[in-house]
């Protein structure tokens, strides 16, 4: 097999992979919902890849019920799914210990430039906010 590699500024111009982004939002399902609702209408963010219980993420029914509330607020334009196939806009890093391997094949997955996607989103849960 033959292996082929480019450096990333030319995977970049080549239109083959976008820039990669960190977002913080509040560590409560408030700030969270709220921002995910946020990164849709401000970024365009259809597809939300939520890191699965199985490699250190959350609870699957927890990520069911941050679906519902997403598409609600973003009348069912934004999705949070786990175990989706196709490739997201974003990634959102929960649980205590995300397993490292899922964690890089899921960033090259969301590198991946598909749709209108200028930029792809890292998500991660920052402060619940003020005290």
């Amino acid at each position: 097999p033959e292996v082929f590699a480019v450096h990333l500024e030319q995977a970049q111009k080549s239109g083959l992979t976008v820039p990669l982004k960190l977002v913080v939002l509040q560590a409560n399902s408030k700030g969270l919902i709220e921002g995910l609702a946020a990164l849709h209408q401000s970024l365009g963010v259809e597809i939300v890849k939520a890191i699965p219980e199985s490699a250190g993420g959350g609870k699957e029914e927890a990520v069911n019920v941050l679906n519902q509330e997403v598409q609600n607020r973003t009348q069912g334009q934004c999705q949070v799914l786990v175990g989706t196939t196709e490739v997201p806009d974003a990634i959102l890093v929960v649980g205590n210990q995300p397993d490292p391997m899922f964690l890089l094949q899921a960033v090259g997955q969301l590198a991946f430039k598909v749709r209108r996607k200028k930029a792809a989103y890292i998500v991660i849960l920052g402060g619940s906010g003020p005290a």
